[in-house]
């Protein structure tokens, strides 16, 4: 993972995963990105799955009124031409994936491992609360 800081949108994966939903039509890549996190039970969760699983939770908080403020503006793009979108299915995903990756990924190792642990728990943390809100 490349990642400069500890912001959903601060890595390599995150901003690869922006691009596909620059060319998505619907939720459908919102709900892939989710999906494949929640689907995985009890496994263990790549880095990879989980900074696009944060990126797809930071376009639903968006999309609930409650953006990050280091949203990137080709998302703000989107979510104007998507304002239709059901969101309960898409928050109560958001959530369980937020929920495992704080839990048991090799994302939270990578930053338990380094000296932004609290930061980035941080972050989390405020992402949950926006979703709830």
């Amino acid at each position: 993972m490349g990642a400069w800081g500890t912001g959903s949108f601060e890595n390599d994966d995150a901003m690869d995963w922006v691009y596909e939903l620059e060319e998505a039509e619907n939720e459908s890549v919102i709900l892939e990105a989710l999906n494949i996190v929640v689907k995985r039970g009890d496994e263990y969760l790549d880095a990879y799955e989980s900074c696009r699983a944060l990126a797809a939770a930071e376009v639903v908080a968006a999309l609930k009124n409650s953006p990050s403020s280091d949203l990137p503006n080709e998302i703000n793009q989107w979510i104007s031409k998507h304002q239709n979108i059901e969101l309960s299915q898409l928050t109560h995903m958001a959530i369980n994936a937020i929920q495992r990756i704080k839990t048991h990924s090799e994302l939270k190792d990578l930053w338990n491992e380094s000296n932004s642990a609290t930061e980035w728990n941080q972050v989390i943390e405020n992402l949950e609360a926006r979703l709830t809100q």
